[in-house]
């Protein structure tokens, strides 16, 4: 495959399906390589924007398989196989919700969103929204715990989302510092933690005082 074959130079994320595909999130929509070629997706009934105007697209492959993409303008789509195409499904600003999406997690029927304000419970079979969760947050990042669970990262440090009690909390004592990045390891029972300029932490959730804090202390 060309780089040429890409419908923008500029890439956000990548993921795969259970079928192998890999998926690209570009300036322009989503790309899709099955081995031999590259297919171009563009989400909405038009193209997406140029470079002047363009907007971060995110790609995520939930655990039923399912593929999203969602825009910073909050707008969120799922891949359709029958259409063999991406199909919208939550427009947030159509429910006067202005926060810019940054994170996704899907369970069943429930769509959670992270956002610049907060997180926001939304029900894809009754299209409403069902809960809207820590307005004064801004969420960077979602990542599993388990069944019933997820973390993830904010401004404030890390947080706990029990998705069936709809219900959160923050542990500001964990990691003070705003966190872009997590991710749980399910066979040492650990969690990832990146921080935004204060390295990298590993935190045991049901021991978090003995946390081990990474820094390169040389650099920026």
């Amino acid at each position: 495959v060309s780089i040429q074959d890409l419908s923008s130079q500029t890439v956000y994320s990548m993921t795969t399906d259970k079928q192998g595909f890999v998926w690209i999130a570009t300036r322009n929509g989503v790309d899709r390589y099955d081995g031999i070629s590259m297919r171009h997706y563009h989400l909405g009934n038009s193209q997406m924007r140029t470079m002047r105007s363009g907007l971060t697209t995110t790609i995520y492959c939930d655990s039923e398989g399912r593929l999203w993409a969602y825009t910073e303008r909050s707008i969120i789509y799922c891949y359709d196989k029958k259409t063999d195409s991406f199909v919208e499904v939550f427009n947030m600003p159509d429910y006067q919700l202005w926060g810019s999406a940054q994170a996704l997690w899907c369970k069943g029927n429930t769509l959670i969103v992270g956002a610049t304000d907060g997180i926001t419970l939304f029900d894809i079979s009754s299209r409403t929204v069902t809960h809207r969760l820590c307005p004064d947050e801004n969420i960077h990042i979602f990542s599993a715990y388990n069944d019933d669970q997820i973390f993830f990262g904010c401004d404030r440090g890390i947080g706990i989302l029990n998705i069936d009690e709809q219900r959160f909390i923050i542990h500001e004592d964990w990691v003070r510092y705003e966190v872009k990045a997590l991710y749980y390891c399910t066979k040492e029972q650990r969690l990832w933690v990146g921080s935004n300029g204060n390295g990298l932490f590993i935190v045991d959730p049901k021991a978090p005082q003995d946390a081990i804090h990474l820094a390169n202390t040389g650099g920026m």
